[in-house]
């Protein structure tokens, strides 16, 4: 039962995480200045908090929710590219 709610944790921060830096990096996109402290500061706190608070209830636990971050991450990256290439076409 563990494992499956570190899961949900992680996932739930990958995407989380995704939405941060896409939001971070919106104003890159559209030709902007690019806050250095915007980008930094925001992108720290989910996997900081998600890595942290699993190694302090079960070390054991982390590349579970370490995996799921990063399979989440990069799966929600794909949805979106697929949906804004829907959106353009």
């Amino acid at each position: 039962m563990d494992k499956a709610i570190a899961l949900i944790v992680g996932a739930l921060c990958g995407v989380g995480q995704f939405y941060v830096v896409r939001h971070s990096l919106k104003p890159l996109a559209e030709n902007g200045e690019l806050s250095l402290t915007k980008g930094v500061f925001l992108k720290v706190p989910i996997p900081l908090a998600l890595l942290l608070g699993c190694a302090f209830i079960n070390p054991r636990l982390l590349p579970f929710a370490g995996g799921a971050f990063c399979v989440c991450l990069i799966v929600t990256g794909i949805v979106n590219h697929l949906i804004t290439l829907k959106k353009e076409g």
